[in-house]
């Protein structure tokens, strides 16, 4: 199996809450998108009204895919409507894991 890509998306919301339970809708329907490995969902601690998503996928290709998917996918409607800035939509590849038991 090939290396995972990973997306994060960073993002304002003009209520947490509300966005909390509509990511949530977002994401049960990206599970089924082509190359879709797993999902993390972030809460700011300061601001509280920033979010982020970090989403692993098969490959590259996968992730720009979804990208174009989720413009036209009715499931992303509500998350989109409480996005008032998005901060950063980037695409990564993992180095080595660093953890205390390395230490």
């Amino acid at each position: 199996m090939s290396s995972s890509v990973y997306e994060i998306v960073v993002y304002q919301v003009t209520n947490r809450e509300s966005a909390i339970t509509a990511r949530r809708k977002a994401m049960e329907a990206t599970k089924s998108y082509p190359g879709f490995r797993a999902y993390r969902p972030l809460n700011g601690l300061e601001p509280l009204n920033l979010m982020a998503d970090l989403i692993e996928w098969d490959d590259y290709e996968s992730a720009k895919a979804a990208g174009e998917k989720v413009k036209s996918d009715p499931a992303f409607a509500e998350i989109f409507a409480q996005i008032s800035d998005f901060k950063l939509l980037a695409h990564f590849t993992s180095g080595k894991l660093l953890s205390s038991v390395d230490a």
